[in-house]
């Protein structure tokens, strides 16, 4: 019977009649081949065996008399069966010549017949598997190898993409060996992982320690910087480590200095700037309020940035605008910013809302206008409103950190049309008690960075050409903690086109959908999904919902008994149903293994974890544990560079692009200085993993997760400065650039640049 037809992929499996035909008659079917393979073997064996071994017929003693008669007569030679070899054995088995007949008899219909059962069992046992696996009502099953090397997720050996993000691991059931799992193209990727479940361990350093573009990191704790900066640093990217509150030993970045002055685009950058500060959860602007305050904070940035009178153009100097002591009327800022002369020459060619020529920033005039005419109670509200957004730049360190910028936005991922630079690492570190003041700040310099690389895309024969030098990644952990990031809701889509790639870490769906809720955007975007054990029901339902339905078979046997006093069977049947049942279950989801750790918390075995790609099976795989793989490890343990340490008039005495975590009171003592410092601080593996060893330092307490202390300056001469620089490259065989090489072939000798 021809196989019918039936919409749908080819591989899916669908119990049609022909199917259910097949396997019914499929027992049929291997006793009739048996029957025809074993008879024809029969005839053709005892008859080859008879008249070659034995020879024709009348010719030897083994005559009719010893093989009866034949069944018929071809020619010279007579057609026998078995049956005839084996009486003749039997009654004749002294003659070795019949001996051997019966057996090549027997050899010949064995050889011709067992081929014929084979492939009668195989055709019934494909018959019943159909039958058995039917896809009635779905076909999830887990990747196998073939289908993980199809999805891209598995490198060939010796072969890595400079590109590569690591998104888990998978063991061969057949084999036990583990393969590590990456994923090197423009797509997204999306990790639900809680706390302490091994996020660092597993996909943060690892990929960190791999990817060798540019990248962002939004790194709690700064556990990030000390385990992966210092192998970044060897490559000879450039480390930038922005940490707000940290004085002396953060690089600066001024939100302010991104804005493209005296350009159309002035306002746009402004009013993005302002957004941000008047919106610190993302959740829009809803009310009177904070529209004001929105538009009143670009007013006074612009004013700001064309003023003479203010040479530190920051949101400090924005903020210390509104609370100026020595003004009594907030009015005479307002007539101040309504008239100033922002452009003495008048080149801006601005005009006024009558259409007269202007030397006042028309933006500027208005804001100060709309503030002017507000009554006093709502022009009190709307600046409380706005000094309250800014109340984070009256820190002092956080006012300092973000008074002027070491790089641009641009210089993180290079014009391709401009001079070569080496790629840059930029740290953002948030301590946890500080996580919710400096969100609305870390929300700007993520926004400021999507929103500047994706301005501009260049176009050479019909096709778009990359108008970068590196490829950005945007590692992201906490994702969710962030707020409601339009430009992430609303830019995911297209800003891999733009060299950019995001890899977005939070705790369960339920944190995703509280800040960018049910019908959000970001899931749909992100290409590649991992999933480690949940904590929360929501989660689970959500997964177990992904990975879809498989379809299991049930053999049912029925009897009929009758008979009162003396019971017994008058019939019976059986046959096979079929019943849906997920992939896994969302209690299943929910007892997923995860990482086992030993009575100090540390990680000592990995768990399990799913990882999807879409368009193919779902991966069920085991956690990378980094510290395990002496690849990994090693990189790790490349210390940390020192973060750039400023004096107290804000001149570098050490830079950031140095490969080796040094205590600078050595080098200063010779210059005849004494210098406050701490001892570097041993590195302690992320996510409980066990402490790295630096080099005998004693490591923190396992499980403290403390960040490295800071090294600390007190002011230096220039001479005592310029000393210890020259002792430490002295102490260090010559320099960052001889660490590098150093670190780098380390890492050759022990891996052959194989991850």
């Amino acid at each position: 019977m021809a196989k019918r037809k039936t919409s749908g992929p080819e591989s899916q499996n669908i119990a049609t009649p022909d199917i259910v035909n097949a396997a019914h008659f499929a027992g049929a079917e291997v006793v009739m081949g048996a029957a025809f393979g074993f008879g024809i073997g029969n005839l053709v064996g005892s008859t080859v065996a008879v008249n070659l071994v034995s020879g024709p017929v009348g010719t030897t003693p083994a005559d009719t008399w010893t093989y009866g008669k034949p069944l018929f007569m071809m020619g010279q030679y007579g057609i026998y069966t078995i049956f005839s070899t084996m009486a003749a054995w039997l009654k004749f088995g002294q003659y070795p010549i019949v001996k051997e007949t019966a057996i090549v008899s027997l050899a010949v219909t064995a050889a011709i017949g067992i081929p014929f059962l084979i492939v009668g069992i195989v055709k019934k046992k494909r018959a019943l598997n159909k039958l058995k696996t039917s896809d009635l009502h779905g076909s999830a099953h887990w990747a196998e190898s073939k289908e993980i090397e199809q999805a891209g997720l598995m490198s060939a050996k010796g072969k890595i993409d400079p590109h590569t993000c690591y998104v888990g691991g998978w063991r061969d059931p057949k084999t036990g060996n583990m393969y590590y799992l990456t994923h090197s193209g423009p797509e997204h990727i999306l990790a639900l992982a809680p706390t302490r479940s091994g996020k660092g361990v597993g996909l943060v350093i690892p990929t960190l320690c791999a990817w060798m573009g540019s990248t962002l990191v939004h790194d709690i704790k700064g556990e990030n910087y000390a385990l992966t900066a210092g192998y970044r640093a060897s490559l000879g990217q450039r480390i930038l480590r922005f940490s707000p509150i940290e004085r002396g030993t953060s690089c600066h970045f001024n939100p302010l200095n991104e804005i493209r002055i005296r350009t159309d685009h002035e306002s746009a950058d402004a009013q993005n700037i302002a957004t941000m500060i008047v919106d610190p959860d993302g959740k829009g602007l809803n009310d009177h309020w904070t529209k004001t305050g929105f538009a009143l904070l670009t007013g006074i940035i612009l004013h700001v940035l064309y003023a003479k009178e203010y040479p530190e153009k920051s949101l400090r100097t924005v903020a210390s605008i509104l609370s100026n002591p020595e003004i009594d009327n907030v009015d005479e800022i307002f007539q101040d910013m309504k008239t100033y002369t922002h452009d003495p020459d008048g080149t801006m060619g601005w005009v006024d809302n009558q259409g007269r020529a202007t030397k006042t920033h028309p933006g500027v005039a208005a804001s100060a206008q709309e503030m002017i005419n507000k009554a006093e109670n709502e022009k009190s509200g709307v600046i409380s409103t706005a000094m309250s957004f800014l109340s984070l730049y009256r820190d002092p360190i956080v006012a300092l950190n973000t008074s002027k910028s070491d790089f641009t936005i641009k210089s993180l991922m290079g014009d391709a049309k401009g001079e070569k630079v080496a790629p840059t690492s930029l740290y953002l570190i948030v301590p946890p008690s500080d996580k919710d003041r400096l969100k609305p700040l870390i929300r700007l310099v993520i926004n400021q960075v999507v929103r500047r690389l994706t301005e501009d895309m260049e176009f050479k024969d019909g096709r778009s050409v990359a108008g970068y030098q590196h490829r950005l990644l945007l590692m992201i952990d906490e994702f969710p903690s962030l707020g409601k990031l339009d430009i992430f809701a609303e830019s995911l889509a297209f800003i891999a086109g733009y060299g950019m790639k995001a890899y977005l870490i939070t705790q369960d769906v339920s944190q995703l959908y509280a800040a960018y809720g049910k019908d959000e955007s970001i899931v749909s975007n992100c290409h590649v999904r991992i999933a480690y054990a949940p904590n929360k029901v929501e989660t689970a339902e959500w997964l177990s919902k992904m990975l879809g339905q498989t379809t299991i078979t049930m053999g049912t046997y029925s009897t009929s008994i009758t008979g009162g006093a003396m019971p017994y069977q008058t019939g019976g049947g059986g046959g096979i149903t079929y019943q849906a049942r997920a992939l896994l279950t969302v209690d299943e989801v929910m007892r997923l293994q995860g990482p086992l750790k030993n009575g100090k918390g540390e990680i000592v075995k990995a768990g399990a974890m799913i990882t999807t790609m879409a368009g193919f099976a779902p991966i069920y795989g085991e956690q990378i544990l980094y510290f395990l793989d002496p690849v990994f490890s090693g990189r790790a343990k490349i210390p940390a560079p020192n973060a750039i340490v400023y004096g107290i008039n804000g001149e570098i005495i050490k830079r950031a692009d140095e490969a080796k975590v040094t205590d600078l009171k050595t080098a200063a003592a010779r210059a005849g200085r004494s210098v406050s410092s701490t001892s570097p601080a041993a590195r302690q593996g992320a996510e409980g993993n066990p402490p790295a060893s630096n080099g005998g330092t004693s490591a923190t307490a396992p499980g403290t997760n403390k960040r490295a202390p800071n090294v600390q300056t007190a002011e230096v001469s220039t001479d005592a400065k310029l000393a210890a620089v020259d002792a430490y490259q002295a102490e260090n065989g010559g320099g960052p650039k001889t660490k590098q090489a150093e670190y780098r072939k380390q890492d050759k000798d022990q891996t052959g640049d194989i991850v």
